[in-house]
């Protein structure tokens, strides 16, 4: 008889990571012709093997390009990725720049499956290829395969309040979960827990989903509780102590933590469908649906949820699609990504426009941006205006409506301007690949 998810103690701590490394049946490389291949929390690979990041401190808000990357093939989180030819790279921001970005191949490992780091300012991570083997990554190199650990599936860690130290914890293929601390010179097994499928904790609590699709919550003082009111999950996080589970018809589920004892029969709000599976940052869930595109929940100061704005969400909002400007067959790079609003796309002030022969100023004061070109045997002078302030916009000293509520937009410090309208102004031809998620902009 299969017996009961068990309460689990490691350490005298609860089993789990605070934010486990992005693995997850989320991360498998796609092979279905959608846009986007493989995501984590923070980055995305596109089908054309380019790579985008977005989200932290003096981050991009929305998905935007690393440029000189078209062979990327599986984003592994923590600033790490792996190539078509099987290397692990990592990239980090340019001393003094803030748009340029340095990269550097990991030396030592092949076919790396995640990436977990646990030590960012000493650059030690732990790396999983796809023969289970575990390696310690440290200042650019990959050490030999821990020895006492191999065919495993997936890593997380957590603090242990107890003995001031970081856990690890490894889920192996054939379903048993062992445990060590930073030394990894020890792994003991965790017989407490049987046939769980997905396991997660922030630290208080912890939630299981088991092989037959039942959820359970515990924490360091009550036994496991199964829930009755939700069945057939896959996935299940916690994050900003709420419960958040996905489940094989594709719901996505949330129910708050409450001070007293929760229920077996507590409800939880559906929030979405169509979900297919979910990658957890350390306050945010980003997940995908069937159709491919990204969406994301939950804490969104840093622009973590890849939406633009800021704000913290209990509802679901879309990551912006990943998309690519290429102006006269050249690649164009930008400082943060396109953003569309309102069945446009905005792009910053001064991404383009000045490689399509614009002056463009801004004056601070009035909060008015300039765009001017001069006239051109094909063509007469333009000067557009674009008023922050009263969103207005004038053309060649013309009041024009545009096609949406604003004609400007802010992100992250960040100006935005549409870019359809502004191309065809200055005689462009705009043509957008919805496939490949590119527009092409031919001038003359």
């Amino acid at each position: 008889m299969k017996k009961p998810l068990a309460f689990l103690i490691l350490s005298g701590f609860l089993i789990g990571g605070l934010y486990p490394s992005p693995q997850s049946d989320a991360f498998a490389v796609a092979d279905d012709g959608k846009l986007i291949v493989s995501y984590d929390a923070s980055s995305l690979v596109k089908k054309d093997g380019t790579y985008w990041i977005w989200g932290g401190y003096g981050m991009p808000s929305v998905p935007t390009q690393l440029h000189g990357i078209a062979d990327a093939k599986q984003a592994l989180g923590n600033r790490y990725f792996s190539k078509t030819d099987g290397t692990l790279w990592h990239w980090q921001k340019s001393q003094g720049s803030s748009n340029d970005y340095e990269m550097r191949e990991i030396e030592g490992i092949r076919e790396p499956l995640e990436v977990l780091e646990y030590s960012e300012s000493g650059g030690r991570a732990l790396a999983l290829d796809h023969d289970g083997n575990v390696f310690r990554l440290n200042n650019g190199k990959a050490g030999a395969p821990l020895y006492g650990i191999d065919r495993v599936k997936r890593i997380t860690s957590y603090s242990d309040p107890k003995f001031r130290k970081d856990m690890f914890v490894f889920l192996k293929h054939d379903g048993t979960v062992w445990r060590s601390d930073s030394s990894f010179t020890n792994f003991a097994q965790a017989t407490e827990v049987e046939e769980a499928a997905h396991v997660d904790t922030d630290g208080r609590s912890s939630v299981a989903a088991d092989n037959d699709g039942g959820l359970w919550y515990w924490d360091s003082s009550s036994a496991p509780l199964r829930f009755k009111s939700v069945k057939n999950v896959k996935e299940v996080y916690l994050v900003n102590r709420s419960i958040l589970a996905i489940t094989q018809s594709g719901d996505f589920l949330q129910v708050a933590i409450p001070s007293e004892p929760l229920k077996a029969n507590v409800s939880f709000k559906r929030w979405d469908t169509g979900v297919t599976g979910a990658v957890k940052g350390e306050n945010h869930l980003i997940l995908q649906k069937a159709d491919g595109t990204l969406w994301g929940w939950g804490a969104n100061d840093h622009n973590e949820l890849g939406y633009g704005d800021g704000w913290n969400r209990l509802v679901t909002v879309p990551v912006h699609a990943p998309i690519e400007i290429v102006l006269n067959g050249e690649s164009i790079p930008l400082s943060n990504g396109v953003m569309t609003r309102y069945g446009q796309s905005f792009v910053p002030l001064r991404s383009v426009f000045e490689k399509l022969g614009a002056e463009v100023t801004w004056d601070g004061q009035a909060k008015v941006a300039t765009l001017a070109r001069d006239a051109t045997t094909t063509s007469e002078p333009v000067v557009m205006r674009f008023n922050f302030k009263t969103l207005g916009v004038t053309l060649n000293d013309v009041p024009v409506q545009l096609p949406s509520p604003a004609g400007v937009l802010s992100s992250n410090g960040s100006t935005y301007l549409p870019l359809r309208f502004i191309s065809e102004a200055f005689g462009a031809k705009v043509e957008w690949v919805k496939t490949d998620g590119k527009i092409l902009i031919e001038m003359a």
